[in-house]
């Protein structure tokens, strides 16, 4: 009798490997709740850009007032949130970090707005509302509700 060759149950180079199999009872992550945390890291990818270029161009300006300081360090903050909230929201913790920076971030974008037209201009991160949206959308979309259930998370 022979004795079966260890290296025979190994799939050849090259070949598809088999999809990985969910843990009985826990439910694999939705696509709505990937693409919302996707969304986040895009969005603190380039508030953490933008936030650093004000603060750097306000010294290289010798700004004396605090504004583009403080608006720097606020792009810097939602950077943070969106990040922590998409790191909490991929490993199903909880969507409540990234729903709320989402809001904020959305409530801090109108105010911004409002100040920008009656100062005369034109307000343009106006567009972003839509992709906080997104991400809330996403977030409470049944198939995540049910992804956060499963895995301690809350909504």
């Amino acid at each position: 009798m022979s004795t079966p060759d260890p290296d025979s149950a190994l799939p050849e180079p090259g070949s598809p490997q088999p999809a990985p199999v969910p843990a009985a009872g826990v439910a694999a992550r939705p696509g709505t709740v990937t693409a919302s945390a996707v969304i986040a890291f895009v969005l603190a990818a380039f508030e953490i850009v933008s936030g650093v270029l004000i603060v750097v161009a306000a010294f290289a300006l010798r700004e004396t007032t605090a504004v583009p300081y403080v608006l720097g360090l606020i792009q810097l903050v939602f950077a943070a949130l969106f990040i922590w909230g998409g790191m909490q929201a991929m490993r199903g913790a909880t969507e409540k970090t990234l729903l709320w920076a989402a809001a904020a971030a959305a409530i801090v974008t109108v105010a911004a707005a409002i100040i920008r037209i009656f100062a005369g201009e034109i307000p343009g991160r106006l567009l972003l509302l839509v992709v906080y949206g997104v991400i809330a959308y996403l977030l409470t979309r049944p198939q995540s509700k049910e992804f956060f259930a499963a895995h301690g998370g809350t909504l």
